[in-house]
Formats: structure tokens, sequence, C-alpha cells
């Protein structure tokens, strides 16, 4: 069964209809004029989708459907959506097209195309011969269909004969109109020559909206358009930290861990106290991306800041030969690569403890949105922990990151959501198969440790253990 939808905080997007951009606030703040709420599922982490992820979108439709979803420069939002595994809404020219799905097992990517992104795959003028995965109906069904009933085999008039039983399949009228989007419960042959029976379970349906006005964007243009709340949440999380700072009478520190959020909170940090030292905190867990080690790295370097690290070494695998490896169920890991050392650090250079602002928000997980701005972790007593990005979406932290033309992680750029350890025991499907394809070299320690947990003898991999 699907995920329950899990609300952690205020559902931010609208769009403004007359720039056709992204804007977390009920007014544009180019045009003034009032923007329109986007209906996205609970819990509402919204994000910009980067080249690889439209990329990957505009792979799949191709291969459903015969056809890109996303024209050249459109502003792309993401949303992830409650599922078994990785589901992201689609959203742009203010509306949510369509869902892209990891489906396990099959372990393959979906689209689940609403009706707005059926039209701009299918319309009037689509030369069907062209094109995958549509059924037409008789136009004397369409009125049923449009208000919910399932497509049954004897108002079919044509379908690709490509379709098979489960296909995302786009229902048109005669004249190429869209009325409805779901799933095959036929091939496309037997929906034509069927006399009884469901040839398509509908899951959409109705009349697509109109298309907003073509227009190509960049991201600095969402980020004019969203100037006003972005200025309300900066002057409130500068407030948070004035205040938190001049109450705590302990050294600060900024706890960095080569993510946005980590990122975003740090350059806040540094914007704000301006006449007061602190250090930056990294703790290499030893299962960190190289791209992340390179972007910690580059980050205090570039803002001449004073970086103190310390690394896990070798815990993790030590740990797993005894344990075996860790699961969503026994998350030894985050105590041992992460807390301990992390506490070991505090100890020994802040000997009477220190404050930590930390990029933690609340639309990250039911636990984070549980969580106070201001805390201590029970494994972590030496440290005051403290969150000004608490009530912000990654929505939020992207369009501040780009405000600031941030040297963020590249890691974005190349389809990872977020980033961690590349070895979680809490990351979906979907995330471990792309991780393994980006960077096999990592997984073949993982690989060889766990054939000997198991009593495999193999030989140990060609590799520098990290």
């Amino acid at each position: 069964m699907p995920r329950q939808k899990t609300y952690l905080g205020k559902l931010w997007l609208h769009w403004c209809e007359n720039c056709n951009l992204p804007v977390l606030d009920e007014t544009c703040s180019v045009c003034k004029s009032q923007t329109s709420r986007i209906k996205t599922t609970p819990p509402g982490d919204i994000r910009p989708a980067f080249q690889y992820d439209i990329g990957l979108i505009n792979h799949v439709t191709e291969q459903q459907y015969n056809e890109p979803l996303i024209p050249r420069k459109r502003l792309v939002v993401l949303n992830r959506a409650p599922y078994d595994d990785r589901m992201d809404e689609v959203i742009f020219d203010g509306a949510v097209m369509g869902a892209l799905r990891f489906e396990v097992p099959g372990t393959c990517w979906k689209f689940l195309p609403r009706l707005e992104g059926a039209a701009r795959i299918f319309n009037e003028h689509t030369d069907l011969s062209s094109k995958k995965g549509w059924v037409i109906i008789d136009q004397g069904a369409a009125g049923f269909i449009e208000k919910g009933a399932s497509v049954l085999a004897p108002g079919v008039i044509d379908a690709d004969r490509e379709i098979r039983v489960d296909s995302e399949v786009v229902v048109l009228t005669p004249n190429g109109s869209v009325v409805a989007c779901g799933r095959a419960r036929m091939n496309g042959d037997e929906m034509i020559t069927a006399t009884h029976g469901m040839a398509v379970k509908t899951r959409w349906h109705g009349t697509p909206r109109e298309d907003l006005p073509d227009a190509e964007h960049e991201w600095n243009d969402a980020v004019a358009a969203n100037r006003d709340v972005l200025d309300r949440y900066i002057g409130r999380a500068r407030e948070f930290i004035k205040n938190v700072a001049s109450s705590v009478n302990r050294p600060i520190t900024v706890s960095y861990s080569g993510g946005k959020d980590s990122l975003a909170t740090l350059m806040l940090v540094q914007d704000t106290l301006t006449d007061t030292d602190f250090d930056v905190l990294f703790v290499d867990t030893g299962l960190e991306f190289p791209e992340t080690v390179r972007n910690v790295e580059e980050v205090t370097r570039a803002y001449n800041l004073n970086l103190v690290s310390t690394s896990a070494g070798n815990r993790f695998w030590e740990t797993f030969d005894e344990l075996g490896p860790p699961s969503v169920a026994t998350r030894w890991c985050t105590l041992v690569c992460k807390l301990t050392p992390i506490k070991e650090l505090i100890e020994k250079h802040y000997p009477e403890g220190c404050l930590t602002f930390i990029g933690q928000r609340k639309y990250e997980s039911s636990a984070r949105a549980k969580s106070e701005h201001v805390w201590k972790n029970h494994h972590v007593e030496n440290q005051i922990g403290a969150s000004p990005i608490q009530n912000w979406t990654a929505m939020h932290v992207w369009l501040y990151l780009f405000s600031k033309d941030a040297p963020y992680n590249r890691l974005y750029e190349k389809g990872f959501d977020r980033i961690g350890c590349w070895l979680c025991p809490s990351a979906e499907m979907a995330d471990i198969m792309h991780s393994r394809e980006s960077h096999p070299e990592l997984w073949k320690r993982y690989d060889y440790a766990l054939d000997r947990v198991v009593g495999k003898d193999e030989p140990p991999p060609t590799m520098v253990p990290r």
C-alpha cells in the first residue's frame, strides 16, 4: 500500500499565471498580480527540477508515448509524494502534469499523466501514427468518461496496438481531445475486438485547463518573482540567529554536511554574525560521496572559514563485520559514524560545549516536524542545536541559494534529491540504483563486505578504502 499522506506544514506552492513562474506567496513580486494555488500532495516539500530530472522525465514520456513532455527552458517544480518507493509530481505551466514513479518490482520509471500533461503530449493536431499509448473512444461515451466512468471495450473505436495490460494510457475523443488518463486493463488488440469488459481504469478525467503562454525562463526569474517572501523568511531566520547567539553563552559553530540545507544555514549565519567568529563542523562518516568531501573543502575555502573536522575512519566496516548491514529498523550507523564522532570532536575542541546552527527542516520527516527550533540530542549532550530554517521548504532553500549564487553540491544536478551517506538504509530503491550506477566504485566494498558476512569467499575489491 502507498504510504499515507503526511502533513508536515503549509503547502506553499502557487503560480503566477501572468509571468508563468512558481511563487511561494499569494502575490508575485515582479508583476504584483495574485497567484493561483497549486494543489500538491502532502508533505509538499517542493523543489526545482534540474536538467538531469527534466531529461529523465522526457526520456520516460518518450518511451511511453513517443513524445517528450517538457518544452525547452521551462521552469519545472517537483514534489515528492507518498508511495512505496520514489514518486515525484511534475509541475509546470501552473499545473500538476503527472507523476514520475519508480515501480518495484520491475525497477523501472513510469510517468502517470494527469489531464494537463496528457494534453501536452496529445492534441487535436497530433498524428497518432507517430504516438504511443493512446485510446480513442466513441464520442457518445465521452460524456460518461469525463464524469469519471471507466472505459469499456464496446466504447473503444481504436487503440495503439502496442498497449499492454497495466500500461499508462491517454483516452481521446475522435477529434483528439483528451478526456481521461488511466491504466490499461486490456492490451491494444483486445480493446478493439472485445465485446465486453473494462478496457481502461480511469484515474483522471474531465477537461484539461487551457495552456499558459509559452515562456522561457531561468531560475533567477523565479528568484525575482519570490523576492518578497524570500526577504521575509531571510529576515526571520537572521533574527532567530541573532537572538539565539546572544542568549547562549557558548562558542558558535555551524554544522556543514555538504548538502543544500546546511549550506543555506551556513550562509545565513555568515551574513548575520558579521562581527562574530564561528567554526564550521564536518564529520566524514566514511560513507560520503567524493563530491561531498570536495564541496566541503571548496565552500570553506571560498568563504575563508575555519573548518573543524573529524572522520569516523573505519568504524562503519568494523561494526558491519560485527552486526551486519544497518537497516531501517536498526540504524546503528547514525550513532557509530555520525553522532559519536561529533560528540568526540566537540569534547576535544569545545570542553564547555558549543552552540551549533544546523540545517534541519520540518518538511524532511515527521520526527523533524516535531522537533523544536532549539534542542539537545541526548547522544551529543555537550551541543545545543538550533535551526534557523526549520519552517523552510526545499524550494525556499533553493531560491535562497540561487539568489546568492551559492556553490552547492553538484550532485543535485545529477539526479540526487538528498545528499548524505551513499549507503543509507533509509534510501529508496530508486536512489540506491542511481547511486550504484553513478558511483559503482563505492559499492564494491559493500558488496565484498556483505559477501563476507553471509559466508561467500570472494576476493577483496581492487580499491583503496576511504
